[in-house]
């Protein structure tokens, strides 16, 4: 089983993965890993509907899928920094999407254009706001993931909080450059 599981994810065939996850996952309801690569397997169906423009119902529906198994994997084990980073990536990637949508009305100065630019500036704020405690936590366990440093750079560069972006891009340097960052920046999550 666990052959073909990880088969079917060198390919990529979601639907025969979700089936042979939900097989592992009776048999195996312990394990913590199979339900982080089902939210994985959610995320990556997200993304790929969001990308393609696909119904938007669809994908939130995938999204919701793959935070329950996230969240699942985090219930078992709160100190599960994939599942946790995977959580603060959901929305991330989710703001990602958005933003895109925002950018694309850039050149829209109307009074229709501003607004609606600015309303979906309010989700791409929101989206990151929710992402972050889930970047965070998984910072104070693991200070010195690239992923999360990365994310929690690029999250204060964009709410335009440029001394912690500052401090992570520093966080980053260290680790990017051999060495490793002696304690979490957010010790208490």
């Amino acid at each position: 089983l666990f052959v073909e599981i990880n088969h079917y994810l060198k390919l990529q065939k979601m639907n025969e993965l979700i089936e042979r996850l939900e097989t592992a996952i009776k048999m195996e309801p312990s394990n913590v890993s199979l339900y982080s690569v089902m939210g994985n397997v959610y995320d990556n169906l997200h993304q790929k509907t969001m990308k393609d423009n696909g119904d938007l119902t669809v994908a939130e529906g995938y999204f919701t899928k793959s935070l329950e198994y996230f969240n699942k994997a985090i219930e078992m084990d709160p100190k599960n920094v994939e599942a946790l980073y995977s959580i603060g990536a959901l929305y991330y990637n989710k703001a990602a999407v958005t933003s895109q949508k925002m950018n694309s009305l850039s050149e829209d100065y109307s009074k229709e254009g501003l607004k609606k630019f600015n309303d979906l500036k309010a989700v791409v704020f929101k989206q990151f706001d929710e992402s972050l405690p889930y970047f965070q936590r998984a910072e104070a366990l693991n200070p010195n993931d690239t992923n999360t440093l990365i994310a929690l750079k690029e999250i204060y560069a964009k709410k335009d909080q440029l001394d912690l972006s500052k401090e992570f891009k520093t966080r980053l340097e260290v680790v990017q450059g051999g060495g490793k960052n002696d304690k979490s920046y957010f010790p208490n999550n």
